[in-house]
């Protein structure tokens, strides 16, 4: 197969690159003309390029700049790539958001395109400057969540201001 990870990496500069400087509709042509799959944030999925073009089409954002925090690139056993990219996006005046996008790539004549494509948003409420986290295991280290505060990333104070409630740890941090 190649170097994945290579491949992985080259394929979602050029994916991103592609979408945000438009027209993202052009992007549909990255996958699977008849097969490929699109789904945006658990809307019904769109199938083949024209069905995907459409869809990308229709989304109301003028501008947009996706920023890449992390991506993970596996092969599969039948020679696919799966990657799962998080991330934050910038669609015109909106504030930052973030999101998770997962590809499943094969190589069809040559070309890596795109036969599963799943995007997801993920909503937090940064309103009362706290952010919930889901803990993992109960070794959890707190001091390793970050939150956000207007428009930088801070560490949490950790102190009598958290509260385990259930398998969930919400973080209220007092203004100073």
């Amino acid at each position: 197969m190649g170097d994945f990870k290579a491949i992985g990496k080259a394929f979602i500069d050029f994916y991103y690159n592609k979408f945000d400087t438009g027209p993202r509709e052009g992007v549909a042509a990255l996958f699977e003309p008849v097969n490929g799959m699109l789904c945006f944030n658990n809307s019904e999925f769109a199938k083949g390029a024209q069905e995907i073009a459409e869809k990308l089409r229709s989304l109301t954002f003028l501008t947009i700049t996706h920023t890449i925090s992390t991506m993970d690139i596996q092969p599969t056993y039948d020679n696919c790539i799966l990657i799962v990219v998080t991330g934050a996006l910038k669609a015109d005046n909106d504030p930052p958001m973030q999101f998770t996008e997962t590809f499943l790539l094969r190589c069809i004549n040559n070309s890596w395109l795109v036969i599963n494509n799943v995007f997801r948003l993920i909503l937090q409420d940064f309103s009362q400057n706290s952010i919930i986290a889901l803990l993992k295991r109960p070794d959890t280290r707190y001091e390793n969540i970050l939150m956000k505060d207007t428009e930088k990333l801070t560490r949490p104070r950790i102190d009598d201001h958290c509260q385990n409630k259930n398998l969930f740890l919400q973080i209220n941090v007092p203004s100073d």
